[in-house]
């Protein structure tokens, strides 16, 4: 009998092995790890045969554990559970951290999400001062340059060395003052009669949807150009002008102006934090992001 080399076998095998073994079927371990049926029939047949074990055999409709597959699964649970552990962040008394930490947002974000963040970590680490950026669509550049420690945006790039967690989604609608409307400008007519508010970000950049409605030839009367969210509900309010503007603003720069669907396919927009590989492990920083995925599971716009 050959002797086994421990090096080949693999984690996720090894976590196949165990799925299997609890769901007693293949199929539903399979699925439980999200690997086609063939995948893992593959990963068990070369786990058979670096073991020299059939691992499981079928009794009528079901399958049962081979006494090996029984005496080396505790062995597999305590070798994952060592892994996990590997991946664990150190633990941080957060009451007696110092420093600062800078985040990226557009002022959008920084409205809806940052406040009860920043209430929380002056809770939790009173000796942190969060400093808070303006990120307009270059998050991911000022993340590579290390002029943020942490960014919000729907913006990611494709930097394999930028990290990202998904937050929360939305999508576009019009905001207007009612008072100065007649009817909602809902109808394609409607809305390219009105005059237009749009965003330019500084250097230039503006939302997705303005060369999306560009690009299929809808042609608005612009109005005004501002290069933020902040300041868009007082050039709206009192006046006739609309502006197309993620729907979550309702729940902060735009509150108290009316909005309506959009006349057009509305394209979702998808925000996530993001962050470089080098802050990945830092304590302070898991603990952001952990608090923020909390905070975004309360954002239920629609």
């Amino acid at each position: 009998m050959r002797e086994i080399d421990h090096l080949e076998l693999h984690p996720r095998t090894l976590a196949l092995l165990l799925a299997v073994y609890e769901e007693k079927s293949v199929t539903r371990g399979a699925k439980r790890l999200g690997l086609s049926q063939s995948a893992a029939s593959h990963a068990l047949d070369r786990l058979r045969e670096l073991l020299g074990d059939p691992l499981f055999v079928r009794c009528g409709r079901v399958i049962q554990p081979t006494p090996r597959t029984d005496r080396i699964i505790p062995l597999v649970r305590e070798h994952l559970a060592g892994l996990k552990a590997l991946t664990m962040p150190p633990e941080v008394d957060l009451q007696t951290l110092e420093g600062s930490v800078t985040i990226a947002a557009n002022d959008l974000q920084m409205v809806l999400i940052l406040p009860t963040l920043c209430r929380q970590l002056a809770a939790s680490a009173p000796g942190v001062t969060i400093r808070v950026i303006p990120s307009a669509m270059e998050a991911p550049l000022l993340l590579q340059e290390g002029r943020c420690d942490l960014a919000i945006s729907p913006v990611t790039g494709n930097d394999p060395s930028l990290m990202r967690q998904w937050l929360f989604k939305d999508r576009f609608v019009v905001f207007y003052d009612r008072t100065q409307h007649e009817e909602p400008p809902a109808t394609k007519e409607a809305f390219l009669k009105a005059r237009h508010l749009r965003i330019r970000f500084p250097g230039g950049a503006g939302m997705g949807v303005d060369l999306m409605l560009e690009e299929q030839g809808w042609q608005r009367r612009i109005a005004l150009e501002v290069n933020n969210f902040a300041t868009v509900r007082y050039f709206v309010q009192d006046t006739a002008q609309v502006v197309i503007l993620p729907g979550l603003a309702a729940n902060s720069v735009m509150e108290g102006l009316d909005w309506c669907e959009c006349p057009f396919t509305s394209p979702t927009l998808d925000f996530y934090a993001l962050w470089h590989v080098r802050n990945h492990a830092a304590p302070l920083h898991h603990w952001l992001r952990r608090q923020l995925k909390s905070i975004s599971l309360g954002i239920r716009p629609w």
